[in-house]
């Protein structure tokens, strides 16, 4: 019928410990709860009007919410025991291009890394105007990180694969008008405590007022310290 029904489940002795539940009115929400010593509390809701879902809330605000005390954790776990150097788990961000299609646009999806039992990469990938999914970045099981460049040697490895000598890897930008300059700071730790000291920095100075492009000049510093002065 078009009322409020309910169904409930549970083991001879224990009375109902799970409730499906249909708002049959208006609302016609539905709901899958879980009965403790006191209350029913809500494990999977589905809310009509807006298609949102819930998990442990009656009121979720987006089309997926998780709520909960404590620690809330989503996991994707792959039983697949195939080439360890393959892609296991995906999440795959999709949108609508100007002609109304479906697209993949971006991707963040997991490996094994090289010891399969105890390791895991991150990759991040998304997809280009010839509609070719392309990693950008790389995590790896180590901690090093590959930009442009899937099997990175270092803590940070830019890559780039150009035929010029001009484009560059990285740009440390300054918002502020006027030519002034942008600083790349080399960083050490103390021997003695946690605190953490600029050792070297690379740094650029604008030479002129930078208002039109015959008045844009600029001068490379080098800078070390000394008794941290």
């Amino acid at each position: 019928g078009n009322g409020t029904q309910e169904f409930g489940f549970g083991e001879a002795g224990h009375g109902e410990e799970w409730l499906l539940y249909y708002d049959g009115g208006a609302a016609g929400d539905l709901s899958w709860s879980a009965y403790d010593s006191a209350w029913y509390h809500n494990v999977l809701f589905m809310d009509r009007s807006t298609r949102n879902i819930g998990i442990g809330t009656g009121s979720p605000g987006d089309h997926l919410t998780i709520e909960g005390s404590g620690s809330q954790v989503l996991s994707i776990y792959s039983t697949d025991t195939g080439s360890q150097t393959v892609e296991k788990t995906f999440i795959n961000l999709y949108g609508e291009n100007t002609a109304s299609q479906k697209k993949l646009q971006a991707q963040i999806a997991s490996a094994p890394g090289h010891t399969a039992s105890t390791a895991g990469e991150l990759h991040f990938s998304t997809n280009n105007s010839s509609d070719s999914l392309t990693r950008r970045m790389t995590i790896k099981e180590d901690g090093r990180v590959g930009i442009g460049t899937t099997s990175p040697d270092y803590v940070l490895e830019v890559e780039k694969a150009s035929s010029d000598h001009t484009s560059s890897n990285i740009a440390i930008s300054n918002s502020q008008t006027g030519g002034y300059g942008s600083a790349l700071n080399l960083v050490s730790r103390r021997s003695d405590s946690n605190e953490y000291l600029v050792a070297a920095r690379v740094r650029t100075e604008g030479a002129a007022a930078w208002n039109s492009n015959a008045n844009t000049g600029t001068n490379l510093k080098f800078d070390t310290v000394s008794s941290n002065t």
